[in-house]
Formats: structure tokens, sequence, C-alpha cells
């Protein structure tokens, strides 16, 4: 069972907005391990949800996102930036992020490592080598869209994202963990993913409503 905290728990980041007059803000962002800072890093726009640190094969990384428009990989040991998406006209603006941590789905109490009813292949996971961001296409609606990170080759400076699970809009709420609208599992290998969405639909008729009806 990986140790605790985890490196959600363990992990901050004090903000300090950097915006000049007439522009868009602007941040600094400063990692905070308890009172230590080990990174620093400049984003072209506000922070909103962009910072989730996770950990992978015995070390400790960030998703982040200096660039509005790009995905990167901080590590958290050098406090260098290993991976990042090219830019690209018309790219996908991250709202934020969510990597599964072994805690957000195992409470540790009920099977322990090398018991009856342990089963490696899905008492063992995950291991951060996947994960989630959320947000837009560059002038698309205001409506968060959830799409796949693959983080297996983050040490290689390489980081994938696709659009696996179509055209679903997130139902983001402040108030709530990402944990509580992305919840992973697995069973015998197979592992699933359920997403809170947002759907609308006629009260009449029960019909979906097209999201570019109001």
């Amino acid at each position: 069972m990986p140790s605790r905290p985890t490196p959600r728990e363990r992990y901050t980041t004090r903000v300090d907005t950097t915006q000049q007059p007439g522009t868009w803000p602007t941040v600094h962002v400063d990692v905070l391990d308890g009172d230590d800072v080990v990174a620093g890093y400049d984003r072209n726009y506000e922070m909103l949800s962009t910072f989730e640190p996770f950990r992978q094969d015995g070390r400790t990384y960030a998703l982040i996102s200096p660039h509005y428009m790009a995905t990167s990989v901080l590590d958290l040991q050098s406090g260098e930036i290993i991976a990042s998406e090219e830019l690209h006209p018309g790219g996908f603006c991250p709202v934020g992020f969510y990597v599964p941590d072994w805690w957000d789905l195992h409470d540790g109490t009920t099977k322990s490592p090398g018991s009856l009813h342990w089963r490696p292949v899905d008492d063992e996971w995950p291991v951060g080598d996947f994960g989630f961001v959320w947000g837009c296409v560059w002038g698309d609606d205001s409506s968060w869209k959830v799409q796949y990170l693959d983080l297996s080759a983050v040490r290689d400076g390489i980081i994938r994202r696709d659009d696996r699970f179509g055209y679903l809009k997130l139902a983001t709420n402040p108030k709530l963990e990402p944990r509580d609208l992305i919840k992973c599992s697995s069973w015998e290998g197979r592992r699933r993913v359920v997403f809170a969405i947002e759907t609308q639909h006629d009260l009449t008729t029960g019909e979906p409503i097209p999201d570019d009806e109001f």
C-alpha cells in the first residue's frame, strides 16, 4: 500500500497574481512541500484548478498548465518541467486535472497485501500512469469537457491526451473533489470509470435538448 500523506495531501501551491494593466490575469505559482518551496513556474492565465500532484514508480510529479492551452508535467523532486503537450491553434485549454491515487479507491483497512482476498491486478492499482483533464477547445462554449491523459511515458518527456469518452460535459462543482466527479474502479483487471456529467432535457417530453438551444 502506498504511503500517506498522498501527494495531493502533501503538496500545495501559493499563487500570486501578476496581471498587467489591460491584460487578462496571469499568475506566478510556488509549489510548497510543507513550508518549503520546491518548484515555481509562471502561468499565462488565472490558476483555476490546474495543479494535481501524483506519484508514479516511487517519484512524485504534478500536472500543471503554464500555458493555458497545454498540459505539462512537473517533477517535484527536481523542480523541472519534464513533459509538455505541443501547442497548436484550437488546442484544448485545461481547467482542472485529476490523477487517481491508490487511496482514492481503497481504504487500506479491509484487505492487506498477501492476504487471502488480495488481488494484485485490482488491489495494487492505480499506479499514477493515467489521469484526466477537463476544459474546453479554444472558442468552444463555457462547459467543461473531460478527456483522458496517458502518463505512462512522462519520464521520457511524453504526455498523450485523447477524447476516447466522446463529448462529455463534466458536472464540476467547487464544493466537490474531483474524485467525487470521476470514480474509477477495477474488477478482475477490467478498469471502469463513472463520470458525473451535465445533460439537459425537455421536462415535458424527456427528449434531450441540444447544447446550442437555450
